[in-house]
């Protein structure tokens, strides 16, 4: 898959077979270009186009979009990438699969029953058959994260899709270079935010929060999913609501007894840093950490380690000592046409006469058949065209819009140092 300016590859099975099958695919990626055909090309268009369309419909997609292009997670908008899978000729592709191998930065993670001689020897196959050198332009597989400013810049957008009227309002507080002792500290506030008889009684919202790390450099994100449509000041009212309910839950902690406090680090301790449930979840996020430059061996245990050092005084100085700078999102759901509600009051009008004519006509629908249920299988491909169709024309100068303005919100902003990329023990 597609990931983090490259590709990952991901193999599991059973020792005796595991190099064969990594070594059959590393022999795809080098010879795909001979079995691309047309069809194929056709084919892998349209999936893909229908994958980017599906994310870009849905608010709470867009606004992760949105926030990865701010900070610089992401140096490319999803609608670019699906406008730009029209230009892709055959020739494109063969061109860009000859050239793919030719240079590539590989790093590899292997877990599971496996010696340390057997990795080393996939590796070095891995290597011979792909005969590529270092990636000479080291700003290819570098992203780096921009420093927010200290006022509270908001991004507010209509939803892509003309049908959907829900609406997602997201706050994403950037903190600081990260470490395991700010980690722990946002573990324990993250059982708070996703407290339901929390949010419920101080927002009145079902609220999502989590830590969210890229690049060193870590934050906290608080999302209300919303199912009706809101007005832009709404929103924003929204937007300070959220606002008001993470400084209520920062409080929480300084009317803490002791014998609370130490309660609330235990039940994280047992609960929230608990062992990977299957190996699969144990690699995605080692993976995960090591692609990001954030890897620490040991980090469940060095976490826990730090969380039973840590004071109610140390929380509450973490807590307004530091800078929480926010950047606020909004992707607005469109109002639901009218002309529905309109045409199902002309309905009710007609009386008992349209009633008995809908009753023979459905009666005659039922007696044409298959070719009937063909008819209706066609008409739904071409709304669902139509769709596309419209939502290209209508998203065109949102897309501008959106484009230049986070290319000004960035273009004045400090930009993090690069992080090293080696394990420590103490965090990167």
């Amino acid at each position: 898959m597609v990931y983090d300016n490259g590709l990952r590859l991901f193999v599991k099975g059973y020792n005796e077979k595991l190099h064969l099958i990594v070594e059959a695919i590393v022999e795809g990626m080098v010879s795909v270009g001979a079995t691309l055909c047309e069809c194929l090309l056709t084919t892998y268009l349209e999936m893909q186009g229908e994958s980017y369309l599906k994310l870009l419909k849905c608010p709470s997609q867009l606004a992760t979009d949105i926030l990865a292009r701010v900070l610089g997670e992401n140096p490319w908008a999803t609608i670019d990438q699906y406008k730009s899978l029209k230009d892709i000729t055959m020739e494109d592709l063969k061109v860009f699969a000859q050239k793919l191998p030719q240079e590539m930065y590989i790093k590899a993670l292997v877990q599971g029953n496996y010696t340390e001689e057997s990795v080393h020897k996939v590796i070095s196959s891995v290597l011979s058959l792909l005969k590529c050198e270092p990636i000479k332009d080291h700003r290819l597989v570098e992203n780096r994260i921009v420093k927010l400013p200290q006022h509270r810049p908001v991004f507010c957008y209509d939803t892509a899709c003309l049908h959907t009227t829900t609406t997602t309002i997201t706050n994403f507080y950037q903190i600081e270079a990260n470490s395991l002792r700010v980690e722990a500290i946002l573990d324990l506030l993250n059982t708070l935010f996703n407290s339901p008889d929390l949010y419920l009684k101080k927002l009145g919202e079902e609220i999502n929060g989590w830590v969210h790390v890229k690049n060193g450099i870590v934050g906290y994100t608080l999302t209300v999913n919303l199912k009706e449509t809101f007005e832009e000041d709404r929103a924003k009212q929204m937007q300070n609501e959220i606002e008001v309910f993470r400084c209520k839950v920062c409080m929480i902690p300084m009317q803490m007894e002791a014998k609370c406090f130490a309660s609330w680090v235990d039940d994280l301790l047992h609960w929230g840093l608990a062992p990977a449930l299957t190996l699969l979840d144990e690699v995605a996020e080692n993976f995960r950490e090591i692609i990001g430059g954030d890897y620490i061996f040991g980090r469940r245990q060095k976490k826990a380690d730090v969380l039973r050092t840590l004071t109610k005084s140390d929380v509450i100085r973490f807590l307004f000592d530091t800078d929480w700078r926010e950047l606020s999102i909004h992707v607005i759901g469109h109002q639901p046409s009218d002309t529905v509600d309109e045409e199902e009051d002309d309905v009710e009008d007609e009386g008992e006469d349209e009633d008995e004519y809908e009753y023979e006509e459905e009666d005659d629908v039922k007696e044409e058949g298959e070719d009937e249920d063909e008819y209706e299988y066609e008409e739904e491909d071409d709304v669902e065209e139509e769709d596309d169709v419209e939502y290209e024309v209508e998203y065109e100068h949102e897309l501008e819009v959106m484009n230049s303005a986070i290319a000004e919100f960035r273009s004045g902003l400090e930009i993090y140092p690069k992080r090293s990329v080696e394990p420590c023990a103490e965090g990167n």
